[in-house]
């Protein structure tokens, strides 16, 4: 993991490639990310006024509705 950050700051590897290559590491950045958006205490640490909502979260529901209009 260091090794991995530590070409990405050197510009090595771009955040792409690391999505890219690394699914392990872009689900764990994709967690973190979100956490950040849904968390106040950590959008106040990260500096975030008023995030926008981690779009992945309402993905499921909208095509929930889509397939059962009733509900």
């Amino acid at each position: 993991m260091w090794r991995l950050l530590c070409r990405l700051f050197r510009g090595e590897q771009t955040y792409a490639g690391v999505m890219l290559k690394h699914p392990a590491v872009a689900t764990m950045i994709d967690f973190v990310s979100d956490l950040v958006r849904v968390t106040p205490v950590l959008q106040r640490k990260a500096g975030l006024r008023e995030p926008a909502p981690p779009e992945r979260f309402f993905q499921r529901s909208a095509s929930h509705h889509q397939a059962h209009p009733q509900l």
